[in-house]
């Protein structure tokens, strides 16, 4: 079996993924999955950029209180494979998520 030696790679889109404190309406407190969101390879991807698709992991709740978000490139091969490089971890508090952010379905 002949291996290439050389496999070219170009940037495909992003990956927002993480973890969020979520507050239910009983008042009760816990983390969540956020719901992966891909965003277009010209994203421009800032800290405050990303805020927006913080996301309750369509669980529904009253309010997310802090998130911990990864950002990820996605890289696409010739071969068509997908590989994702970590490219920034931020959190969020209270303040930094926007009221628009995705709560529920």
């Amino acid at each position: 079996m002949q291996v290439q030696e050389t496999i070219t790679c170009a940037l495909f889109e992003f990956c927002i993924s993480g973890k969020a404190t979520i507050q239910l309406w009983d008042g009760t407190i816990g983390t969540i999955e956020m719901i992966p969101i891909y965003l277009a390879k010209d994203f421009n991807v800032t800290k405050k950029s990303i805020a927006e698709y913080i996301n309750d992991g369509q669980y529904g709740c009253e309010a997310i209180l802090k998130a911990n978000v990864i950002v990820s490139a996605l890289y696409k091969s010739e071969v068509g494979t997908l590989t994702a490089i970590p490219i920034a971890n931020w959190s969020y508090s209270t303040e930094e998520i926007p009221v628009t952010c995705k709560r529920g379905i």
